[in-house]
């Protein structure tokens, strides 16, 4: 934990914070792998406190998936490395 708050980019945290605070639309999260188990249970507990919140599938995206998306959403990707394609 020490580690990660030395090297938290603060700034960049508290804008992420003012976005998901002022979202309009649907946040939505989408990973690969261990990621995308991550997305889908930050999902459910936004869910569980009343934001609406939506897990978005990386590969369904890219074949179709991604017209549910409206110009208020806020879309949240979580990977490890940032290497995979999708």
């Amino acid at each position: 934990l020490d580690y990660f708050f030395d090297h938290v980019d603060q700034i960049l945290a508290e804008k992420m914070l003012h976005e998901l605070l002022h979202c309009k639309g649907t946040i939505f999260f989408a990973g690969i792998g261990k990621s995308a188990r991550i997305a889908e249970k930050i999902v459910q507990t936004m869910i569980s406190t009343g934001t609406r919140a939506m897990y978005l599938e990386a590969v369904g995206a890219l074949h179709g998936d991604i017209g549910i998306l409206e110009p208020s959403d806020l879309v949240i990707f979580l990977s490890k490395s940032g290497d995979s394609h999708e």
